[in-house]
């Protein structure tokens, strides 16, 4: 991918309709404590989790990803043990009963027909959407690690160091 904003970049995608996806890049976290954003909610005070950059589209707008129920209000299942969207009081639920809550800021969006063009050409690589991907602690090698199991020529993704010269 030539953009900057993805090259590099794991997108989990959330809905697909004739009108157009969104998704959130789900290996991008940021320096931004959820607190910040969200300083009267006192159910999320102790939430420690990075607030992840979700994509260049919306930077004003917070999407949430969690592993609670797929009946979850305001929530619609994206993948197995993956859920998008819901009233903030439903999620501090599921954080309270240690499920996964993820926050993101912006998203990444397509008009219509254009993913599919993108993927068309190549330019995405497409892997099967899995909770301990989306949810897990290390997003920094999660983009090597997956193309490298979805395509062996790639492989040796996996053990790519960040800097090059390390090799």
């Amino acid at each position: 991918m030539v953009d900057p904003n993805f090259e590099g970049s794991v997108v989990l995608l959330c809905a697909h309709s004739e009108e157009g996806s969104l998704g959130l890049v789900v290996n991008r976290p940021m320096e931004i404590p959820l607190s910040r954003l969200l300083p009267e909610e006192k159910e999320f005070q102790s939430y420690a989790d990075p607030l992840f950059w979700g994509g260049p589209v919306g930077m004003d707008r917070l999407h949430v990803l969690h592993g609670g129920d797929a009946d979850l209000e305001d929530s619609l299942a994206v993948g197995p043990g993956i859920g998008f969207g819901g009233s903030l009081e439903a999620l501090a639920e599921v954080w309270k009963k240690g499920k996964s809550v993820r926050f993101f800021l912006g998203y990444s969006g397509w008009d219509a027909g254009q993913l599919e063009a993108e993927m068309e050409h190549g330019v995405w690589h497409v892997a099967p959407a899995l909770a301990t991907d989306v949810f897990g602690p290390e997003t920094a090698h999660l983009w090597q690690r997956l193309v490298a199991s979805s395509d062996a020529r790639y492989s040796w993704l996996k053990d790519q160091p960040d800097d090059p010269e390390w090799n």
